[in-house]
């Protein structure tokens, strides 16, 4: 009988730890791409910048 239990405790903390660990992921992943997106705005050249003689 405990040993279920236990086994069954273990899946619980095993599944929360995912769910944390894919919460975090879910973070980093949205920050990292923010980011990207502030540095591809940042070097693409912005319309109201005056076009350079070449």
């Amino acid at each position: 009988m405990w040993g279920v239990v236990a086994r069954s405790v273990e899946a619980i903390v095993a599944i929360v730890a995912v769910l944390k660990t894919g919460r975090r992921m879910c973070r980093w992943i949205r920050r990292t791409a923010a980011r990207l997106r502030f540095l591809l705005e940042d070097a693409a050249p912005s319309p109201r910048s005056p076009p350079r003689a070449g």
